[in-house]
């Protein structure tokens, strides 16, 4: 007999447990139990169960059943993703046919960890997982696709600002071989997206990605078409909103707060949110927003300088205002 405790959905094991699983591991196949592997491995949470898998050939491909992975297991799986995440790997059926529950679920764990890694803007983190997660697959999901070339391009525009920000004294060798790499994974990233769009050209991703490489008019068309695709794209609605900025303040503060509700983690959005709300004359709005940048980011230069200007220009405002009473 096992006791089991029941914390967290009711999957959290007690040593026992994991004992029977190394029990199980061992000695199933030479004793005719192997019916302890399925027991064993339904109350194995994830770190005891990955350890349990790779005990032997025989848990493996029990690993590799669907009722492995069914039920507590993929709803975990999904909860790892950002909520304003839609593509789940453990739901998506053409997936389910391409290849086995493990596979599918290896590749769902190296995809959450990859949008963690870019919504904390380690770009480099982010495409190696990303590469990995689509190296599990025979044919790369066109969802998996438009991530990796966000990722491509935000390693680009870091390696652009690393240059700028840089030793001028740099070689011309450094320099010449740092705007190459730039070069090759803005192509890479464009040639994505396209391959995206060729393939269904009603992806908002997608749409989004090319107004990255597109000249002013142009742009505008593809973020005002990629927003009426999906009015839920963080991404198409913060870049929508910044190139309003100037333009209709009013209309960008409106699409760069919609971004910022659907995901609070976009990085570049609260800035512009900040552009907008002190171009609108709201400067305790746009103070408020450059102390919430630094709440996600505290590192964030740029938002620790625009706090600082915005809080001497409203002081000096405040200051004005009293002396003409």
């Amino acid at each position: 007999r096992v006791r089991v405790s029941s914390a967290s959905g009711g999957r959290a094991v007690r040593a026992p447990i994991v004992a029977m699983a190394d029990v199980a591991g061992a000695q199933s196949w030479d004793s005719g139990g192997d019916w302890l592997l399925g027991i064993a491995s339904d109350w194995l949470d994830s770190p005891s169960l990955y350890a349990y898998l790779a005990a032997s050939r025989s848990c493996l491909r029990h690993a590799s059943s669907p009722a492995c992975w069914d039920g507590w297991r993929s709803q975990r799986l999904d909860a790892q993703l950002p909520g304003h995440v839609r593509w789940k790997p453990m739901r998506d059926p053409g997936l389910a046919e391409m290849v086995a529950p493990l596979r599918r679920a290896a590749c769902a764990h190296r995809f959450a960890m990859a949008l963690r890694s870019y919504e904390a803007r380690d770009f480099d983190g982010a495409v190696s997982s990303f590469r990995t997660a689509a190296a599990m697959l025979p044919r790369t999901p066109r969802q998996l696709k438009c991530r990796l070339a966000d990722a491509l391009f935000g390693q680009a525009v870091s390696a652009g600002k690393a240059s700028s920000d840089g030793d001028s004294d740099d070689d011309e060798n450094e320099q010449g071989e740092r705007a190459m790499r730039m070069k090759a994974l803005k192509t890479e990233a464009l040639q994505l997206y396209q391959e995206v769009v060729d393939e269904d050209p009603n992806d908002s991703y997608a749409v989004n990605g090319l107004s990255l490489f597109a000249d002013a008019k142009e742009k505008r068309e593809l973020l005002e078409r990629a927003v009426r695709l999906d009015s839920e794209n963080p991404y198409a609605l913060a870049n929508l909103g910044s190139d309003l900025l100037g333009e209709d303040d009013r209309r960008a503060l409106s699409h760069l707060q919609r971004a910022l509700l659907v995901n609070p983690k976009l990085f570049y959005a609260r800035l512009f949110k900040c552009q907008a709300l002190a171009r609108l004359g709201d400067l305790d709005g746009a103070v408020e927003a450059a102390a919430e940048q630094l709440m996600f980011r505290p590192e964030d230069r740029n938002a620790q300088r625009l706090l600082s200007a915005l809080k001497v220009r409203r002081d000096m405002m405040r200051y004005q205002m009293l002396h003409e009473i």
